[in-house]
């Protein structure tokens, strides 16, 4: 089953941008996160979902 999460991105330890994705699994979705950031040509610190 999936479900939305809540993303951002790190930058200088504080939250930079944030985007919704759809995962089965928080850690899925904070994968999928990660590469959306990068295609987006934002170069992530960390990134958290919720």
């Amino acid at each position: 089953m999936s479900m939305s999460y809540e993303c951002w991105v790190y930058r200088n330890g504080k939250p930079y941008k944030m985007v919704y994705i759809s995962a089965s699994s928080r850690g899925e979705a904070e994968i999928f996160a990660w590469g959306k950031f990068i295609k987006l040509g934002i170069e992530p610190e960390s990134v958290k979902c919720k």
